[in-house]
C-alpha cells in the first residue's frame, strides 16, 4: 500500500511552476511533514504490542527515539517497556518523529511528494546609518 499521496499537506506554499515539469513546485517547512511507519525502512519503528515481551532493550529504545522520547528514567527494559505501553495507552504510538540528525527520513518523504523542503531564511539586520551618510548619497547621486 503506498503512504503518499499527490497532495500537498497543509502548509505547503505552491509558488511557481517550471517548464521542465508538469507539477507545480512546492515548497514546505519539515515541521508540516507528516512520518508515518510505512516512511521508515528502520526495524525499530516497529513494535508489536503482543511480543512486547520479547524485544529487547536498544529495540525498545530505537522504538522510543522515533517516537520523540528523550529516553529520560529508562534504566532497564522494564522501565522502556512501560513506557512503550504508556504510548500505546495514549494513542500516539503512530506518531513518527525523525530522529536523525540530518532528517533524511522527511527529506525521503518531501522527496516521494515532489516537494522541497523550505530552508530556514535568516533575516537581515537592520542597519540604521548616521544622516551625514544619507545626504551624501543623496547629493552623489543627483
Amino acid at each position: 500500500m503506498e503512504s503518499f499521496s499527490r497532495v500537498p499537506p497543509r502548509g505547503a506554499v505552491c509558488v511557481k511552476t517550471t517548464h521542465k515539469t508538469l507539477f507545480n513546485e512546492c515548497f514546505i517547512d519539515m515541521e508540516n511533514i507528516e512520518i508515518i511507519p510505512m516512511d521508515v525502512d528502520n526495524p525499530h519503528v516497529y513494535i508489536d504490542i503482543n511480543l512486547l515481551y520479547s524485544y529487547k532493550m536498544d529495540h525498545l529504545k530505537g522504538w522510543l527515539l522515533f517516537r520523540g522520547d528523550k529516553l529520560n528514567g529508562i534504566y532497564t527494559s522494564k522501565d522502556a517497556k512501560l513506557r512503550v505501553l504508556s504510548y500505546f495507552k495514549g494513542g500516539t504510538a503512530d506518531n513518527i518523529i525523525d530522529p536523525t540528525p540530518d532528517k533524511k527520513w522527511l527529506k525521503a518523504k518531501a522527496k516521494k511528494l515532489n516537494l522541497i523542503i523550505r530552508s530556514k531564511i535568516k533575516t537581515a539586520i537592520e542597519i540604521t546609518c548616521p544622516d551625514i551618510f544619507k545626504m551624501t548619497l543623496i547629493t552623489k547621486s543627483i
